[in-house]
């Protein structure tokens, strides 16, 4: 059984494209063997697209067993809703879906360093569930910055990180994506590997364009041979 922990650099990065791309490649290889789990919601967006979109085959509680309407930080939502965030019922949501899929793809909330509680963040979750993980980083300014930044957070919180892939969040020519990010420098500055870069997309609905582009990744490093 494979699980991939997909964190970003930030929120709003494109976490969910990636999820989107990847389920698109690994279910059209192992149909029905492929799940999706986004631990802990806050805001509508996420669980809502992938039960509609992907994930027909998971009821909506398997897919995110804890959501709050509020659309801020978890533990920020869970104080304006009078309610808990419980760590526990994660957890064993995440022990039931490893025994129904061969793969889980587990999208995170916001960026790595976002807190699910007021002592807890992504980075604590990814380092005790012992979860392989990708960093999502955006090409644009400032984004070399936040990298580096979430970079040194998973090596402070020992996160298996094996890789970061860049999103492109308008379209750009390879020029400027390399003045926005630097991908060779900035592999050394952070000592973890670039396994590739995602063009901008418009919709979500070409699986084949989807699949085309997550096989110009490096997957390898992420345990998808």
């Amino acid at each position: 059984m494979v699980s991939l922990f997909i964190t970003g650099s930030d929120t709003s990065v494109g976490k969910t494209i990636l999820t989107t791309i990847l389920a698109s490649y690994l279910a059209d290889r192992m149909p029905g063997k492929v799940g999706i789990f986004k631990p802990v919601q806050s805001g509508r967006g996420d669980w809502e697209y992938y039960h509609q979109q992907l994930t027909t085959h998971q009821t909506p509680d398997e897919i995110c067993p804890l959501y709050f309407s509020t659309p801020l930080a978890v533990p920020l939502a869970a104080d304006r809703e009078g309610k808990n965030v419980d760590l526990g019922l994660l957890w064993q949501s995440y022990q039931n879906l490893k025994e129904k899929y061969q793969v889980l793809l587990i999208e995170g909330t916001g960026g790595i360093g976002s807190p699910i509680t007021w002592e807890y963040t992504g980075a604590d979750l990814a380092r005790d569930w012992r979860l392989p993980t990708v960093l999502v980083v955006p090409v644009r300014l400032g984004s070399m910055t936040q990298a580096i930044s979430s970079c040194a957070l998973a090596r402070e919180r020992a996160v298996d990180l094996r890789g970061i892939i860049f999103n492109c969040v308008q379209p750009y020519t390879e020029e400027e994506i390399y003045d926005f990010v630097a991908p060779d420098r900035l592999a050394l500055l952070t000592q973890v590997p670039i396994l590739g870069v995602v063009p901008c997309l418009e919709t979500f609905h070409d699986r084949e364009e989807l699949k085309l582009i997550a096989a110009g990744l490096d997957l390898g490093l992420l345990g998808f041979d």
